[in-house]
C-alpha cells in the first residue's frame, strides 16, 4: 500500500524521521507534486531514498519549503513493475513523463480492481482515461473509484478519500507510523533484554 503525503502551505515539513519510515514501508520510488508562483510542477522516478533525500535538499536550497504547498508520494508496487515511469504523480496528458510543469497531475494510494497491466500501473491506465476531462468530471470520478487520490491542477488541490491529518500534513494512510512506532518500543530495551528471549 502506498502513502501519500501532502503538506499545505504554511505548514512545517514532516520529521525527517517520518519521511524515512514512510520509504520504508513503501520503498518502490517517490514523486513530488509542488507548487510554487502559481505553477504546478513535479518530479518522480526518485528511486532510491538517497534520490529523495537529495532531491529534498536542492528544493531546500532554492525555495522555503513551509511556505510552498508539497506532496509526496511513497511507491508499493503492484501492477506495472517496479521502474521510474510507474512511480507517480502521473500527469495527465502524458503519464510517462517524469518531471516538469503540469496541468494536472494525479497520485494514488490503493489498488483499482480491473486495471494494470504487468506494463502500466493501475493508476497510469487511470490517468489515461481522465485526460482530456473537465475538472469537475475528474473530480466526480475519483470520487466513485475505489482507493484515496491526491489530484492537482494548476489552482486546486483535492484530497479525495479518506486521509488523516498530523501536525498539519495530510496523510493517505499510517502503515509507515506502525513500523516506526515498533521501531521506538523496540528501541527501549537494552541488549540484555535480547539475550532472554
Amino acid at each position: 500500500m502506498c502513502v501519500i503525503v501532502f503538506k499545505p502551505a504554511g505548514v512545517s515539513m514532516p520529521d525527517k524521521e517520518i519521511l524515512k519510515h514512510c520509504w520504508e514501508s513503501n520503498p518502490d520510488g517517490a514523486g513530488i507534486i509542488l507548487r510554487e508562483k502559481g505553477e504546478l510542477r513535479f518530479q518522480k522516478g526518485l528511486m532510491t531514498k538517497w534520490e529523495l533525500k537529495a532531491f529534498l535538499e536542492f528544493l531546500s536550497n532554492r525555495i522555503d519549503l513551509q511556505e510552498i504547498e508539497l506532496a509526496i508520494h511513497f511507491r508499493l508496487g503492484t501492477s506495472g513493475g517496479i521502474n521510474l515511469e510507474m512511480t507517480h504523480p502521473m500527469d495527465l496528458q502524458d503519464p510517462r513523463r517524469l518531471y516538469g510543469k503540469s496541468e494536472a497531475l494525479l497520485m494514488h494510494n490503493g489498488i483499482i480492481p480491473g486495471l494494470g497491466t504487468e506494463f502500466e500501473s493501475d493508476t497510469m491506465m487511470l490517468a489515461r482515461k481522465l485526460a482530456g476531462k473537465s475538472e469537475e468530471e475528474i473530480v466526480k470520478i475519483l470520487q466513485c473509484t475505489p482507493g484515496r487520490f491526491l489530484f492537482a491542477t494548476k489552482t486546486n488541490t483535492y484530497l479525495i478519500g479518506n486521509f488523516s491529518e498530523d501536525g498539519g500534513v495530510f496523510y493517505s494512510n499510517l502503515s509507515w507510523k506502525w513500523k516506526m512506532e515498533r521501531y521506538n518500543y523496540l528501541s527501549f530495551y537494552s541488549e540484555d533484554y535480547y539475550k532472554y528471549i
